[in-house]
């Protein structure tokens, strides 16, 4: 799910099946960009769409602020 500045939803997309969250991150950013035609300012998610890549991605992406929480043990 994808929020405004204003609160308001802007995308939402529900998978079939439970694909793994960290495939899902760049894809979400990719999809609000398309639908608001310019970057978001921010993106935070949970540890669950951390990667390395994810962050490195979504910041080739124009976005300001990338916030991808990951645990101790993600640093790989």
């Amino acid at each position: 799910m994808v929020k405004s500045e204003e609160g308001l939803i802007a995308c939402s997309h529900v998978e079939e099946g439970n694909p793994a969250d960290k495939t899902l991150a760049v894809p979400m950013v990719k999809k609000s960009i398309k639908i608001l035609n310019k970057a978001p300012k921010e993106v935070a998610a949970d540890r669950g769409f951390y990667s390395s890549k994810n962050e490195t991605e979504i910041q080739g992406l124009k976005v300001k602020h990338v916030g991808l929480f990951c645990s101790f043990y993600d640093f790989k």
